[in-house]
């Protein structure tokens, strides 16, 4: 046992009605215990707490001795919330005053829920008993406890998914997927919002694992009045009272409409059969000066933990700015990224990391697993939340997000992480590693039913529950991909192999009705399909510590069967497309029939004869086009193969190589005696040359320009040409330039706006961005002597919030350390004044 000194109670800020004042206080840590009495004001008793599933024949004995203690044993603080100052130091005068031990029971029970059908009972021992009047402190000579019937790790078989049916339809990859896995899967058709409804049919089916698959508007949430909390708890408990909140299963939410809960699947499959970058973990730690500590220590602890388990951390310390860039991060691929700070219904505060950064995410199919323990990125009630918008994004991001709905705590944020950890263990799944961190965070915090409560209700998983961890070191096996069409009378054959050399793998196939399994040992398998339909298949290969292959293909009759594979199109006009015959039969005599599905775009020619494509092969045709206004980049059309006796559809997706322009306007004012010179840059960033192209430059009334049209035979690709152009002032005002553009495939047009009759020597500032996360910058055009610019922040409704004066040469930055939130923000030089809205997305 161990009895050390706490921080004076006068370095802290303490609450009025205590007039019991020490000048030092006792930690008591004993080795081996993690659990301490946690009622605010209390003593910091250490109590040995566990679970079981049956009290019957619990038998618990404990044999004390007393040690008298120099100073009194340290109060448990009320819990810290991440928004507000810290709480005032809180001492319970009245139990500081007892003449007698406490706690007064040997142990106590609290049942909580169910666990694997069974009841869940949280024990707790009281093996140290303490008099504080006294202080004298009761330590265990011996304990003695005999009956506890152990908690067992979550058992998940079932699955269930709840939705709208179109939805469901949405996601019937991933219900498939789950099956082939061998987990139970089934449906619940919801065509209400009544949330008693929808419970009580979960419910009804009891699964192991529910998946709800919809936004909040088809699939409500619930809103404790208890802990004043939101979430989806209730639809995985079988119980509503005040202490039964620990779930009956786990559970997951797919938010999204009907589009984007296709992305949000998909992401499930790139995190669950790609390889290579989930053994790196990355870690973000808060810019609060104050509590930076808290969250530092934490992601130190996990990042131990992790790399003893064999993956690569690295971090952000963000009060610090040291480490790796949150979108660096996100950009080559993490498979667990962590957060823990401030933050907000629309991202990480500090160090700032918002929605619109998500979306301005590249496209890596590199998806993570992301733990948010912040306030509020987890209140999907809203449109769109932040830690929605990480499973949303398309192709990036996060394939799950774990968020709070409402205000977080730092130590109960803290301990909750270091749970988290200590069962990121490769082949468990997220719903288990919450389900299981939350159980042990309720052990901690046991005494406060109400903030274990609310902690239950506000953190969220969305996405599927089900996404497994992964080491990132599985096995490199190459699966044989079935084709995209395969004839149901031939026996297909698929191997598996490792470094070349044949591995023993298992395959499912699943139509309708019970999926079929088969094996092999010698990484060859030979699939004979005369109990399917022809129609779509869904295949899931796998082998022993390798991560698994899924899709699907079309059984098709035996004979021709002809398809349109790929096609490209060069600079020369010319379309190759590829006729893929994946038929167990040749075709002898072809045509081929191509009509148009885009205005202003004709296949040349539209009809064309092709001969002997043989069985399982590929044969290329080409072709060219002829384009109209409206000159077309993106182009459909319809291909028909047609046989003596049969004939095959395909609707085909064209890229046209074509001439695109953007115009930027390099410098607005460059002064030479009465003349303004105006000069534009203009980038052909399409991908084709661009031929007698002509540039056209006009002008309101009020405005007198002078030149204004160019020519250029040739403008390439990627290349940039820059024109100037001359006007005079005449008044201090707006004017409007429109820039024309035409070429032989090109008609672009562009209107900029201009402010002339500004003197020759005034300094020239423009707002960079209207959108900024904390600072702004006014860019300076040109160089020249010191000027003063006054700038003022007024919030919507006039008032100024801010004022600030630079003399500067040359750019501005100034972070104004408002709250979020839309500005104005005017800059004024020599009398001269300019005002733009700005929008502030975070601190």
């Amino acid at each position: 046992m161990e009895q050390g000194k706490g921080c004076p109670c006068s370095m802290w800020p303490v609450k009025g009605d205590v007039h019991m004042i020490f000048l030092f206080f006792a930690f008591v840590r004993i080795t081996g215990y993690n659990d301490y009495i946690t009622i605010p004001g209390y003593p910091e008793i250490p109590v040995l707490r566990f679970y079981t599933q049956d009290t019957a024949g619990l038998d618990i004995k404990v044999e004390y001795a007393e040690s008298l203690l120099k100073e009194p044993i340290y109060p448990h603080q009320p819990p810290r919330r991440k928004d507000l100052p810290p709480p005032p130091f809180y001492l319970k005068k009245s139990v500081y005053a007892t003449d007698k031990f406490i706690p007064e029971e040997l142990y106590s029970i609290k049942k909580l829920g169910y666990r694997n059908g069974k009841p869940l009972f949280l024990v707790e021992v009281h093996t140290h008993r303490y008099n504080p009047a006294k202080s004298i402190l009761r330590y265990p000579k011996d304990v003695h406890i005999k009956g506890v019937k152990g908690v067992k790790r979550k058992s998940i078989y079932s699955v269930l998914f709840v939705g709208r049916e179109e939805y469901l339809k949405k996601i019937n990859d991933l219900i498939v997927y789950r099956l082939l896995q061998g987990y139970k899967t089934d449906t619940f058709v919801v065509n209400t919002t009544d949330t008693s409804i929808i419970r009580q049919g979960i419910m009804s089916r009891n699964p192991d694992a529910v998946v709800l698959v919809g936004d909040v508007d088809v699939i409500p949430t619930f809103t404790d009045t208890l802990s004043g909390c939101y979430g989806d708890l209730y639809y995985a408990c079988d119980s509503l009272s005040f202490s039964f909140f620990v779930p009956n299963r786990i559970y997951g939410r797919l938010s999204g409409d009907t589009t984007t809960i296709v992305d949000v699947m998909d992401k499930v499959f790139q995190y669950e059969t790609s390889n290579g970058y989930k053994n790196r973990c990355y870690f973000i730690s808060s810019t609060d000066s104050y509590w930076h500590a808290i969250p530092e220590s934490t992601h130190a602890y996990a990042m131990r933990v992790l790399r003893a388990r064999g993956y690569v951390c690295d971090s952000l310390w963000g009060y610090y700015s040291s480490g790796t860039p949150i979108d660096e991060a996100f950009t080559d691929g993490r498979g667990l990224i962590v957060y823990s700070g401030h933050g907000y219904s629309g991202g990480w505060a500090g160090p700032s990391f918002t929605i619109g950064d998500v979306y301005d995410l590249p496209e890596n199919r590199k998806p993570a697993m992301v733990w948010s323990f912040a306030c509020q990125t987890g209140q999907f009630r809203y449109s769109e939340c932040f830690t929605e918008a990480l499973t949303r994004a398309k192709d990036r991001a996060g394939a799950i997000a774990f968020g709070a709905t409402n205000y977080t705590y730092w130590d109960e944020d803290d301990s909750l992480e270091r749970h988290m950890a200590d069962v990121y263990i490769p082949e468990w799944t997220i719903g288990e590693i919450i389900d299981t961190s939350k159980l042990i965070l309720l052990k901690d915090f046991a005494d406060d039913t109400t903030m274990m409560r609310y902690y239950f209700f506000a953190y969220n998983i969305i996405g599927d529950p089900l996404l497994k961890v992964h080491s990132g070191k599985e096995r490199q096996v190459a699966y044989s991909e079935p084709p995209i069409y395969f004839p149901i009378t031939c026996t297909l054959l698929l191997t598996a192999e490792e470094n070349s050399i044949p591995v023993p793998f298992y395959a499912g196939f699943y139509q309708s009705g019970t999926p079929v399994f088969d094996s092999t040992t010698n990484g060859s398998l030979f699939v004979d399909f005369s109990g399917f339909d022809t129609g779509y298949v869904y295949y899931y290969m796998g082998a022993d510590s390798a991560l698994p292959g899924f899709g699907r293909f079309v059984l098709i009759p035996g004979g021709v069967f002809l398809k349109e594979d790929t096609s490209w199109v060069n600079e020369d006009t010319l379309v190759f497309s590829s006729v893929h015959n994946y038929g167990n039969m040749n075709a002898d005599t072809v045509t081929i029939l191509m009509h148009s599905l885009s205005s202003g775009f004709t296949p040349v020619p539209e009809t064309m004869p092709v001969y002997n494509i043989e069985a399982f092969s590929l044969d290329t045709i080409v072709y060219s086009y002829m384009l109209e206004p409206p000159f077309p980049s993106n182009v459909e059309m319809e291909m028909v193969f047609r046989s003596e006796t049969d004939e095959w559809r395909d609707t085909v997706s064209l890229k046209l190589p074509v001439a695109e322009f953007q115009v930027k306007r390099e410098r607005d004012i460059v002064t030479q005696n009465r003349y303004n010179y105006l000069e534009f840059e203009i980038t052909n960033i399409g991908n084709k040359t661009a031929y007698n192209v002509n540039i056209r430059f006009d002008g309101d009334d009020g405005l007198y320009m002078i030149g204004g049209n160019y020519k250029f035979s040739t403008i390439p690709p990627g290349h940039k040409e820059r024109v100037w152009l001359a006007v005079i002032p005449q008044s201090i005002e707006e004017h409007y330039i429109d820039v024309s553009i035409t070429s032989s495939t090109v008609n672009y047009n562009e209107r900029f706006i201009y402010l002339t009759g500004i003197p020759d020597t005034l300094a020239i500032y423009r707002l960079v961005s209207n959108i900024t996360t904390g600072s702004i910058m006014l860019e300076r055009e040109g160089k020249g002597s010191p000027v003063s610019v006054e700038l003022e922040y007024r919030d919507i409704t006039g008032r100024l919030v801010r004022s600030v004066t630079y003399v500067s040469k040359g750019n501005i930055v100034d972070t104004p350390l408002l709250t979020q939130g839309i500005y104005f923000l005017s800059w004024s030089i020599q009398g001269y004044r300019w005002t733009r809205k700005i929008i502030i997305t975070g601190r």
